[in-house]
């Protein structure tokens, strides 16, 4: 069983823990990209794998034995103009190389002098290459 935290004093490092009888002992560590975000989401894959998603649009995937990029690419969830707040990404059961990203967009309702905000779910690719670009 692992788990994975930022800490407060430290944004820009992932901490990896292992448990271990009735213990957890730290793994290792691994960078955030871009040095530290405000907003991060974690998640291990099905194959063991820790996806580091950001609200600024990176998705980095760590072998967690080693250390080494899997895969990485950034994306934009905002659509024609609107404003979105993204909140979190996992990996999508069976499928390696897909992530899927929560999203709420601001929608005006009925009345224009009230907004909401209404989920959103996108399913994107983020594709293994043999040299993923690094956001580090």
């Amino acid at each position: 069983l692992h788990a994975a935290v930022v800490l407060e004093g430290q944004p820009d490092l992932v901490a990896l823990f292992v448990q271990e009888a009735d213990s957890w002992l730290p793994l290792g560590e691994l960078r955030m990209p871009l040095g530290g975000v405000k907003k991060a989401s974690l998640a291990f894959t099905g194959n063991g794998d820790l996806l580091i998603s950001t609200g600024k649009g990176h998705m980095l995937r760590h072998n967690i034995r080693d250390g080494s990029v899997v895969a990485s690419a950034v994306y934009d969830l905002a659509q024609k103009g609107e404003e979105a707040a993204w909140q979190a990404a996992c990996g999508f059961e069976g499928q390696d190389t897909r992530v899927v990203h929560l999203s709420l967009s601001k929608v005006s309702s009925l009345s224009p002098s009230a907004l909401g905000w209404q989920p959103s779910i996108v399913l994107m690719d983020i594709p293994t290459a043999a040299k993923p670009a690094l956001f580090q």
